[in-house]
């Protein structure tokens, strides 16, 4: 080994702060907030200017109620707001905010009539407080808080802290919770609010093992006692130390700047949204403020949620999905006494909690399979072999459920009467994805038994033959037989395209008609030629589509349309990059951030892709320790519309084939005879534990650096709500037939 093979010189706080989503005007809305989180309880920052109040919009994942009899009725609950009222108006001018993604931290000034209120607000994880710092200027001692909740509770005062205490009774589904907060004054106009959100102790145990069975009101109080004990520069030292552990886990720049920023800022979504030790990350993250979408949905959502954290080097963000699929989906929870077999489905809805339906019909059991998918990509990534066995019995238990709502047909196949094709029709037979997630399913049994040693079970390979062909007409694959695609922001009909990857692209006999499908559906749905995209999460999907199929010419348009388009529920991407449909949802924007990782890096069929799909248009691009499946991580650059350097590492014996080396490369850190080719696009790269091995071009001298690419100023900061992201989005506002559909919502 000859020296280290990469130099990095990255300046994190200058280069994310270029990054910083910046308000210039008043955000009013929970779209276009400052939010904030510890992966538990979160904090959202906006101005209800008709009511003249800077409201702290208080959420907590895991406050909620949770029905297992009545399964409309499990559901996040709205906790209400902190609210900071001036005497003096609020003004429109002279607004100055930022959240800083780097520290984690939202800052600004909001001028009134009279002065103006500064702030400084973060989260950090112990204790767990909102811990708010206001500056008073020109109007000291003109404010007041105020803590204002929809649901009727209790109030009281002790030790100086003041509580807001909702019980649940003893009730086991849970829905009680409790605010705790208390003010200091500084001085000079200074002040200190430190607030915290105490959950039902039914709640909390139904995530946390080791719950100390604290009442809420006691938790609250508790954390806010605990931030007035330390001082605050000691706790947003902690804070911010944390932070900074997190971002380097892995690089990612391109000459998109504003996409790049939007990339970013997902990252710092993710981690705010959730942690390894916290609950699952439902629709809304923590960030409720009404009861829509209050919950996990299971037909995409939670599929959607739980990627970007594996190829950004965050692995143990899957800790949260796979306790919980574990702790409700197991073996005892699964077993049909009367068929003598492991049986489960999902429904659509879940909170904290999950009671498998032995009985499922396919659509529970096929959305449990696609979750299972998930817990199959946390495996690959991080060859953890104990996660093996229990998704083994979940994959039975859905393949079970599967067959026995089938019935077979005079062909000798399993035919489904009455499905679901998600998104697009209902009742009727056999919908693609159905075929497409037991397909891969059935796949994923026999390979996990050929794993762990097991004896080869011939029903899995039986029951494959006994699937129906995906439906199709010269046109591509249907949505179900005699069903051909419609405007739909699912796409449902091409699973097996993306993300379940059982028809290849490699393979030249399927190739044509995976792009005419694709290509199909885009047109309706997602891209330049469709009515309106039909989801924020449709255009994610396209992107992903066409990289998996090595296509990036459509990708830029796409990522135009995401970026600045309505949707047919409202648009697709907010100042904030929050999200909302019929009610707030996180899932479109973090899925858009791992399609754009998908232009990048791939690894699937045992390949690793450099740069398969990247559009020339976003000029150079350089990402470091992005994680490949079978624990490899990938740092390459591309310059000038060529790859100029890929470094592979890992930390066990194993060959690698790769895709996307540089022409007439250069090896550093191994023999260039040791480098095999399989074919002319396809390198067979032997790696040994801990020894990064770098391909270079010829005019690269090792080490390569990591640094990162040239931005354009102008489009610096282009998220939070001022000039940058409202200008190229002036003459896009609202669509007239939106407004007659009932889906009015006011311009960004």
């Amino acid at each position: 080994m000859n020296g280290d093979p990469l130099s990095e010189a990255i300046d994190w706080r200058a280069f994310l702060a270029r990054h910083d989503p910046v308000w210039t005007r008043l955000p009013m809305r929970w779209e276009n907030g400052l939010f904030l989180g510890n992966g538990l309880l979160g904090a959202l920052l906006h101005v209800d200017r008709p009511a003249n109040r800077l409201r702290v919009c208080l959420g907590r994942s895991d406050v909620g109620r949770m029905d297992d009899l009545l399964p409309d009725n499990h559901h996040r609950k709205p906790i209400g707001s902190l609210d900071l009222v001036p005497v003096a108006t609020f003004m429109e001018d002279g607004i100055s905010a930022r959240l800083g993604l780097w520290d984690a931290e939202a800052t600004g000034r909001f001028p009134t009539r009279c002065g103006s209120v500064g702030f400084t607000c973060f989260v950090p994880r112990e204790p767990e407080v909102v811990a708010i710092d206001l500056a008073l200027e020109g109007c000291e001692n003109e404010l007041r808080h105020e803590l204002l909740s929809p649901s009727g509770g209790e109030r009281s005062t002790s030790d100086g802290i003041e509580l807001f205490h909702v019980d649940d009774g003893g009730d086991p589904r849970g829905g009680g919770f409790a605010v705790a907060w208390a003010s200091r004054d500084l001085g000079q106009g200074r002040r200190r609010v430190c607030v915290a959100v105490g959950s039902s102790p039914a709640c909390r145990a139904a995530w946390r093992a080791d719950d100390d069975g604290r009442s809420a009101a006691r938790e609250a109080t508790d954390a806010v006692a605990a931030a007035l004990a330390e001082p605050i520069e000691a706790i947003r030292e902690r804070h911010r130390e944390r932070w900074h552990r997190l971002y380097p886990r892995s690089f990612v720049s391109f000459g998109h700047t504003e996409l790049e920023s939007h990339y970013w800022i997902q990252l710092y979504k993710l981690r705010s949204a959730g942690r390894p030790d916290g609950p699952m990350i439902d629709n809304h993250g923590p960030w409720t403020t009404e009861t829509r979408y209050g919950f996990a949905t299971w037909d995409m959502n939670v599929q959607a949620i739980h990627r970007l954290h594996m190829p950004t080097g965050h692995l143990e963000m899957g800790d949260a999905l796979t306790r919980f699929m574990d702790a409700s989906l197991n073996p005892a929870a699964m077993h049909h006494a009367e068929a003598g077999e492991l049986r489960a489905g999902v429904g659509q809805r879940t909170f904290l909690r999950h009671h498998p339906h032995k009985d499922a019909d396919a659509d529970g059991a096929c959305k449990l399979l696609w979750a299972c998918h998930n817990l199959w990509l946390q495996y690959r990534h991080t060859l953890d072999e104990r996660l093996l066995a229990p998704l083994a019995d979940k994959l039975a238990a859905g393949i079970n459920a599967y067959v026995a709502d089938a019935a077979r047909g005079e062909d000798g196949l399993l035919h489904v009467a009455e499905g679901y094709s998600w998104e697009a029709y209902k009742r009727v037979p056999d919908p693609t994805n159905y075929l497409a997630v037991v397909d891969w399913a059935l796949r994923a049994r026999e390979r996990i038994d050929e794993l762990l040693g097991r004896e080869r079970d011939p029903r899995w390979a039986q029951l494959r033959g006994e699937l129906p062909p995906y439906p199709a007409d010269e046109g591509g694959w249907q949505l179900a037989p005699g069903y051909p695609p419609v405007p739909h922001r699912h796409w449902s009909q091409l699973m097996q395209v993306w993300p379940f990857l059982t028809t290849s692209p490699d393979d030249p006999a399927q190739r044509e008609r995976i792009e005419r499908s694709v290509d199909r559906w885009v047109d309706l749905s997602a891209g330049p030629r469709a009515e309106l995209p039909r989801a924020g999460f449709a255009v994610a999907a396209a992107i992903a589509l066409y990289a998996h199929l090595g296509r990036p010419d459509p990708i830029p348009d796409l990522a135009e349309i995401y970026l600045r388009e309505w949707s047919n529920r409202g648009p697709c991407c907010w100042a904030s990059t929050l999200y909302r449909e019929h009610g707030p949802v996180i899932e479109s924007p973090l899925l858009f951030a791992d399609a754009l990782l998908a232009t990048m890096l791939q690894s699937w069929d045992g390949v690793v892709r450099v740069f398969p799909a990247w559009p020339d248009a976003w000029g150079d691009a350089v990402f470091r320790g992005l994680c490949a499946e079978g624990r490899v991580r990938v740092s390459a650059a591309r310059n000038d519309g060529a790859t100029a350097w890929i470094a592979l590492e890992t930390d066990r014996v194993r060959t690698v084939a790769l895709r996307g080396a540089p022409k007439d490369f250069r090896a550093h850190g191994l023999d260039p005879s040791a480098v095999s080719k399989r074919d002319d696009e396809t390198l067979q790269v032997p790696l040994q534990p801990g020894e990064p091995v770098l391909l270079h071009a010829p005019d690269v001298a090792p080490p390569a650096r990591v640094a990162p690419v040239a931005g354009d100023p102008e489009r610096e900061n282009a998220f939070g709500l001022n000039e940058r992201f409202l200008a190229p989005r002036r003459g896009k506002e609202r669509p007239d037939r939106i407004t007659e559909r009932g889906r009015g919502l006011a311009p960004w």
